[in-house]
């Protein structure tokens, strides 16, 4: 089990738990949490900061769902081999964009740094957990490039 701290540029922090190994049955345990509310997948709720009814107490996502509803999901999973969710949105936008010879939803930039996590976590650890520096693949364009897979509907 690894559980890596990232410090981003602007000092906000992302916690990424890695479990695969143990001996149990599959769960993803999806959770997500900001400074102003947080989702729980496995609740299928959210408490959102100023906005849920009653202080400190979770209330059904289905509501949200609805009212933030994308249409990369409405169209539903993918075919036979599919397990589902965000892999078959994956898929889909891709197969989009090279049809359409457009932007891919996750770009190299962000292929890279999700999979250099398991390598900086495994360079820190061998160190005796110190930090180790994130690198930049993006040489600073970062700070000016527009996201596209997180974009708002």
């Amino acid at each position: 089990i690894v559980t890596s701290t990232i410090r981003t540029h602007n000092g906000k922090s992302a916690i990424v738990n890695y479990d695969m190994q143990l001996p149990r049955p599959y769960d993803n345990r999806w959770m997500i949490q900001g400074t102003q509310g947080l989702y729980d997948e496995d609740k299928s709720a959210v408490y959102v900061d100023g906005r849920s009814p009653k202080l400190h107490e979770w209330e059904p996502f289905a509501p949200y769902q609805t009212e933030f509803d994308h249409e990369w999901w409405r169209a539903g999973p993918g075919g036979e081999l599919s397990h589902g969710g965000t892999d078959d949105l994956e898929m889909r936008k891709f197969i989009e964009a090279v049809r359409g010879k457009g932007p891919a939803p996750v770009d190299i930039y962000d292929s890279v740094t999700m999979s250099s996590v398991v390598a900086l976590s495994g360079a820190s650890i061998a160190k005796g957990s110190v930090p180790i520096p994130f690198p930049d693949f993006t040489r600073g364009k970062w700070k000016s490039r527009r996201p596209y897979f997180a974009v708002a509907g």
